[in-house]
């Protein structure tokens, strides 16, 4: 399977929402949702597909602060990287797949 980001090489994501969330221990904190570029993927049999992926970004700062971040592009990029097997349910499909790679924001400058 063959990637092409469109818009080039574009090293920023958008921001999409801020989510407020529950630590382990009790203690409240911010994600702020974030979306790379659109990725056009070929597959072998040469029909092609386009997708964004999106992460969350745990934060400290204030929610009415991370707000104002909401639309903005950010400087860095989404990448995929190898994890150890995990179960993932599809709630398009409603299937339970095995996959061993997360996707994680990082920063550029």
């Amino acid at each position: 399977m063959r990637k092409e980001l469109l818009g080039g090489e574009k090293q920023t994501v958008t921001v999409l929402s801020i989510e407020e969330r529950l630590s382990k221990e009790g203690k409240d904190f911010r994600v702020v949702i974030v979306e790379g570029v659109p990725t056009v993927y070929t597959r072998s049999d040469g029909s092609s597909y386009t997708t964004k992926v999106k992460v969350g970004i745990p934060s400290n700062l204030p929610k009415t602060y991370l707000d104002t971040l909401i639309g903005k592009e950010l400087p860095g990029k989404i990448i995929k990287e190898e994890c150890e097997p995990y179960e993932w349910f599809n709630p398009d499909t409603w299937e339970e797949v095995t996959l061993n790679y997360k996707y994680k924001y990082v920063a550029v400058e």
